[in-house]
């Protein structure tokens, strides 16, 4: 086993967006750097892409062996096809690959761990470091599917233009009720008077 392989782990939790960001370190002779991302709206039923970089920070000359990202509501691996995915000193390399979210999981904040195996070139040959795989946590967030947000949003819009126009039909009402005079009252008539006619003139 060659001595100068060693390694020093660091853990760094990234916030973006509410996606999954971390990046797990060994540095030394032999080291790589980690990081993976969710690419894509995650919601029920839907389908992100994983995106998986890898950054050469040693002198060794270095090969990915198998990626595989565990979610709660499943596990997921960088097909064979796509591996070993090589990275030379002081380069990146990216591999992506899909995960299918069931219709059935639910919102909110799933735990997830995502594992990555890897060789060194030393002098020729290549060797598995102590430290490999690299393993980093994380959360998966699954958020609302929009179609569902969009037919709420519409739901609400129409309840508020059908209260618009309840309202304009009772104020055209109100206006249209202002609008007519009133009718006068009829003219007023004196009762007739009653008893015994009035005397004669008399002659002077």
């Amino acid at each position: 086993m060659p001595g100068k392989l060693v390694a020093l782990f660091v853990l760094v939790s990234l916030v973006m967006l509410g996606l999954v960001a971390n990046r797990v370190e060994a540095q030394g002779t032999c080291g790589l750097q980690y990081k993976v991302v969710s690419r894509g709206a995650s919601y029920p039923g839907a389908t992100v892409t994983l995106v998986n970089k890898f950054t050469n920070a040693g002198s060794l000359a270095m090969q990915v062996t198998s990626i595989t990202v565990t979610v709660d509501f499943g596990t997921f691996s960088a097909p064979s096809s796509k591996l070993p995915l090589s990275v030379a000193v002081g380069t990146t390399q990216e591999l992506d690959f899909d995960a299918q979210v069931p219709s059935s999981t639910s919102v909110g904040s799933h735990p997830v761990s995502a594992s990555a195996a890897f060789q060194c070139n030393e002098s020729g040959s290549w060797v598995t470091p102590s430290f490999s795989p690299l393993v980093l946590t994380a959360t998966f967030e699954v958020g609302q599917n929009p179609g569902t947000s969009t037919l709420i949003g519409v739901v609400i819009l129409g309840a508020i233009a059908a209260l618009a126009v309840a309202v304009v039909v009772l104020v055209v009402k109100l206006r249209r009720r202002k609008q007519v005079a009133p009718q006068p009252p009829p003219a007023y008539t004196p009762p007739p008077q009653w008893g015994p006619p009035p005397p004669p003139p008399t002659n002077p």
